[in-house]
């Protein structure tokens, strides 16, 4: 009889999991069994599991987001987490037997196709015109930095010497390092494979936290909204859950760096307004292109760039560049606003997943 039973419990332990795995990954699904309230319910639900995962370790410096031991840490939690969100949108979602239905994993657009490539390097070009202007200040920046210093260590050399056509062979030497030279020696520097490979602050600034949170808050949280919003409340709400799940380093802010309570606030109401800026385009994005690779690459792209650094353009350069800068910034600006809706336009994608959906005027405007 036990034995029996044993055999009854295994059957419908793999007839459920079976069950589960072609829905998830063969079955269309559709979610609008869920009503709006517990959609949201289930988005505020991923992103709050999502903070609460980097801090459920227990360990005297998991308030502290650079010690080696906390990255590796929540490495394992945002990943588990994807893994978490994944399980339950498939668990929520029910089984969709209509014509042109679509799977969970181009839900989550996790495609595997020939236009993932396509989409990627267009959003990455997009992104790029966007930060044309922050591009060239850091080069010029950094290039005139790097120019002042060795005019000054070249000096330092020449004083030392007695003969004057050493000397001025050196200062030569100094006027001798191009643009380009300080290009070359920028892309050495940003594209040193083995460095980056071995370096913990590269995957979790510009992999696994990118990834990870372009999978929960877009991937696993705009298919729960189009199902009964408009898509233009979807790309504007997705966004306020990535930005309010921001907020939590305030709380690191205050317990490793001692930092004031009203500078706290202020600084990462300040990250909230343009974390919230960013997620709207990235949901953009991921919509018109259903490839999560787009937003990922961008969400990189973003992470790498920073925000602008707005007080150096204004006091550390003279009239002539900084006017040059702020055309650029401008032109950066129009380029993008202008290239933005050709260059992400469904069709060149074949993406009919959320694209089939959009049904309102003010989103064709878009």
């Amino acid at each position: 009889m036990d034995s029996s039973k044993a055999e009854k419990l295994k059957s419908l332990i793999y007839t459920t999991l079976s069950t589960m795995l072609s829905k998830m990954l063969f079955d269309n699904v559709s979610f609008k069994n869920l009503s709006t309230p517990w959609s949201l319910a289930a988005c505020f639900l991923m992103g709050a599991f999502y903070v609460l995962s980097l801090y459920l370790w227990s360990n005297q410096y998991r308030f502290n987001r650079n010690a080696s031991s906390v990255i590796i840490r929540r490495f394992i939690s945002v990943i588990l987490t994807c893994i978490v969100c994944f399980l339950f949108i498939g668990f929520i979602g029910q089984r969709d037997d209509t014509t042109g239905g679509h799977t969970l994993l181009k839900w989550v657009g996790l495609r595997v196709d020939v236009y993932v490539l396509a989409s990627t390097v267009l959003a990455l070009i997009l992104t790029t015109i966007l930060f044309a202007g922050p591009i060239v200040q850091y080069v010029i920046g950094s290039y005139a930095s790097r120019y002042s210093q060795n005019m000054y260590l070249n000096e330092l050399r020449s004083n030392q010497r007695a003969d004057g056509e050493q000397q001025q062979a050196s200062t030569q030497e100094a006027f001798n390092y191009s643009a380009l030279d300080h290009l070359s020696y920028l892309l050495k520097s940003r594209l040193d494979v083995r460095r980056n490979l071995a370096d913990l602050l590269f995957w979790r600034n510009y992999v696994i936290s990118p990834f990870t949170e372009e999978f929960v808050f877009r991937s696993c949280m705009l298919p729960l909204l189009v199902a009964h919003l408009d898509y233009k409340y979807c790309i504007f709400i997705t966004p306020l859950f990535f930005g309010l799940a921001h907020l939590h380093h305030m709380l690191e802010g205050y317990k490793v760096n001692n930092m004031p309570l009203k500078h706290l606030v202020a600084q990462h109401l300040f990250q909230f307004m343009y974390t919230y800026v960013f997620g709207v385009y990235s949901s953009y994005l991921f919509v018109r292109t259903g490839n999560l690779f787009a937003s990922f690459a961008s969400h990189s792209f973003c992470n790498l760039m920073g925000f602008p650094n707005i007080g150096e353009l204004v006091h550390d350069f003279d009239r002539r560049t900084r006017n040059l800068l702020i055309f650029v910034y401008v032109l950066g600006l129009i380029l993008f606003i202008v290239l933005l809706v050709p260059l992400t336009t469904p069709k060149l994608f074949d993406n009919y997943v959320y694209f089939n959906n959009l049904t309102s005027n003010i989103w064709r405007s878009f």
